[in-house]
């Protein structure tokens, strides 16, 4: 029976150095590659990335747009309401003129998206990106998708959890007098 000033166990087992350089290691590496794929994945994702052209555009149209979205949620689906601007642009690549159709999501209210539609009318024309290889995309702003903000905070926080370990393992061997 535990007696009542008992220590208590530690949560987590104390790792042996060598266990601390592996996860040290691996956490340096996985980061940094999942750094270096920030840098490719809006090209990879077919974002705005490396290559994409910047030209100017005359603005069609632009309404906000609030719409109900159903999508899975647990073991059912969950409506939300989505504010968009629905843009449609021209613009003129390679000697060719493109009208495409922009869809800008995120905003908080309809209002919000109503102030952003205004705001494009207010700079009419303003630059957009158009993809070399399919110039019939376009984006209004350079860079790629939110999964490149993921792939970014994801190996800023394993690097630093590999530099942690492998810094605090110098540490505890060089407190406890151990030479590598």
């Amino acid at each position: 029976m535990p007696q009542l000033n008992d220590p208590k166990p530690p949560l987590l087992a104390p790792m042996s150095p060598q266990a601390n350089r592996f996860l040290g290691f691996f956490g340096v590496a996985a980061g940094a590659i999942l750094l270096g794929f920030t840098f490719f994945a809006p090209s990879l994702q077919g974002g705005a990335g490396e290559g994409w052209a910047e030209v100017p555009a005359k603005l069609i149209s632009a309404e906000a747009v609030t719409e109900e979205v159903e999508e899975p949620w647990g073991n059912g689906t969950r409506t939300r309401t989505e504010h968009q601007v629905m843009a449609e642009i021209a613009y003129d690549f390679a000697g060719k003129t493109y009208n495409s159709g922009i869809r800008v999501s995120g905003f908080r209210s309809e209002a919000d998206a109503a102030s952003h539609a205004d705001s494009l009318r207010a700079k009419d024309p303003f630059a957009c990106y158009v993809n070399p290889d399919d110039p019939a995309q376009a984006r209004l702003q350079p860079g790629g998708s939110p999964l490149t903000y993921v792939y970014l905070s994801g190996g800023i926080i394993v690097l630093a959890y590999g530099l942690v370990l492998l810094l605090s393992n110098r540490t505890l061997q060089q407190h406890a007098g151990v030479e590598e």
